[in-house]
């Protein structure tokens, strides 16, 4: 799974790792060579509950893992298996010269076979070697499960997950009606033989995990990951009683999408950056995206309002401008601020007709900022092209040609707007503001060279 489709799978695990009060759970970016904690992992370590990501070479300072080739050989992919089950050693805070098992499991790696994103739990010494699960009990999504008997008693957080809260009557009473009701079907076979093969051989060991879908009690399907460990098993090797837990998936992507919100996020605006748009690339100029549209939007007067009214206005300006772009596009595709008071809404699956409508919508709403004389003002000028037409093969040329369309736009307006903002200005400062905009006024060739051009010119002839 790469880093898109990591994205694809959902919206939402940092502030899930961040209310983990009870688990001391973890995730591991190779990206960043570091860990993110949940609150109660970071007071069992002793680690600043301030401090977003522990880098590998801080925690290196805190836990040893007894067996360091191993762990070190299923981080590079050369051990097949993507679960961790191992003994570390506590090397300083609160629980300094404690053993602790920890257990983890791959969650997707690159093509060269090293680790690209991990998860784990961190569990107390006193736990013991087979009893991993257990502090989960009372976690988010637990189970536990006696397989002779087919009974499974699920925790109250697993049925909130699934859409039981306010009907757990409905939720179901065995292993067979949890299997028929909520498994997807086509995740059945490949989920459930993984998991059997531990229950009756312990050949397969006493771990597995898993990826499937589960049923929401209004119909859609989200993606968990599920893990399970044997706690017990009769004279015959098959498990007694197995415990697991099943996390949402959905929701694990978060963590990336937070941890990395740096590299692909604008700070100011909370739009996406030039380095997440160069990531989509691939996606944008595929068959399955088409057709794709570009509103390139120029905001006019920014340079103004920082020099008259101060940057605070003008950061206020583009977060306004922001919000508002943010608005129009919401789900349709990707709004992003590629620097300055310059931004470009990329939308796939859009028309010529459809992207000239969102376009007017955001000239609309922006028009009825502007009336509230206490807003920060937008004038955007527009800019819009569909790939496809009018010579446009690739995204390079399509955001090129929606930028020179929206300059286009902002000479026609030149005159209107730089009224409106000499205007506001005055009336929020009184003084008269005296500017020039750079991209549509530009610098005017000196007479003398011209000439001297010219002279030249002349002379060859």
């Amino acid at each position: 799974m790469d880093q898109v489709g990591l994205r694809g799978a959902a919206t939402s695990i940092y502030q899930t790792v961040a209310q983990q009060q009870s688990m001391q759970f973890w995730v591991y970016l190779s990206q960043l060579d570091a860990f993110i904690l949940s609150p109660s992992l970071k007071t069992y370590l002793g680690v600043d509950q301030k401090k977003q990501l522990l880098p590998m070479l801080e925690a290196r300072k805190i836990l040893r893992p007894l067996n360091l080739r191993r762990i070190r050989r299923i981080f590079v992919g050369k051990y097949k298996e993507n679960h961790i089950i191992e003994e570390f050693s506590v090397l300083s805070g609160p629980h300094k010269g404690e053993t602790v098992m920890i257990t983890a499991g791959v969650l997707a790696r690159r093509p060269n076979g090293s680790a690209l994103l991990i998860s784990g739990v961190l569990n107390d010494s006193d736990s013991g070697n087979g009893r991993f699960f257990t502090h989960a009990i009372k976690s988010d999504g637990t189970w536990d499960w006696d397989p002779l008997s087919h009974q499974i008693s699920f925790s109250q957080s697993y049925k909130v997950m699934m859409g039981y809260e306010t009907c757990p009557e409905e939720f179901p009473a065995s292993f067979d009606e949890w299997l028929n009701k909520m498994v997807h079907p086509d995740d059945v076979q490949k989920a459930i033989n993984s998991e059997m093969a531990v229950v009756n051989d312990p050949a397969n060991g006493d771990y597995f995990e898993g990826c499937m879908r589960l049923r929401h009690r209004d119909g859609h399907y989200i993606w968990t990951l599920a893990r399970g460990a044997v706690l017990s098993r009769n004279k015959d090797g098959i498990a007694t009683r197995v415990v697991g837990y099943n996390s949402n998936v959905n929701l694990l992507a978060k963590v990336l999408d937070n941890s990395t919100y740096d590299a692909f996020y604008d700070t100011l605006t909370g739009l996406y950056n030039r380095e997440f748009l160069a990531q989509q690339k691939k996606y944008l100029e595929s068959s399955d995206a088409a057709p794709v549209s570009a509103i390139y939007i120029d905001i006019t007067g920014l340079k103004a309002a920082n020099d008259y009214l101060g940057h605070d206005f003008g950061d206020e300006l583009i977060r306004t401008a922001s919000s508002l772009l943010m608005t129009i596009v919401k789900d349709l595709g990707l709004a992003v601020r590629l620097g300055g008071d310059e931004f470009i809404a990329i939308i796939p699956h859009c028309t010529e007709t459809r992207v000239q409508m969102l376009a007017d919508m955001y000239r609309q709403m922006c028009e009825q900022n502007n009336a509230n004389p206490n807003n920060a003002f937008v004038l955007p000028s527009f800019g819009i092209a569909t790939m496809g037409k009018d010579g446009v093969t690739d995204l390079k040329g399509l955001i090129t040609l929606a930028d020179t369309r929206s300059q286009e736009y902002k000479r026609a307006h030149k005159k209107e707007d730089y009224e409106f903002i000499r205007a506001d200005i005055f009336r929020r400062s009184n003084v008269m503001a005296d500017f020039k905009d750079d991209r549509i006024d530009p610098p005017e060739v000196l007479p003398e060279l011209s000439l001297g051009n010219e002279a030249k010119t002349k002379s060859a002839n």
